[in-house]
């Protein structure tokens, strides 16, 4: 898949006792594989409306896109390591 797509989600490990952040291709992901987990999209992160995430500003800001159409998946994918690392 090309990325445009990506979504976080996320999944409680019953073993480690902590939530567990992933990015995945919402295009390639089995509707039934994700069956209990909370999803995050791009547009959940933040809009004009409500305001940017501080990762959507800092990309636009530093010219951290071209075309504009991976840009999602980029932002998805910075998302879901900075919710892991925690």
């Amino acid at each position: 898949g090309c990325g445009a797509c990506t979504v976080m989600i996320t999944s409680y490990d019953m073993r480690k006792k902590k939530p567990i952040h992933r990015a995945v291709n919402a295009c390639l992901t089995p509707l039934l594989s994700i069956h209990g987990c909370h999803i995050t999209t791009v547009e959940g992160l933040g809009s004009r409306k409500q305001g940017y995430h501080p990762i959507q500003t800092t990309l636009a800001e530093n010219h951290g896109s071209q075309c504009g159409f991976c840009t999602p998946g980029i932002v998805m994918n910075m998302y879901s390591l900075l919710y892991e690392r925690d």
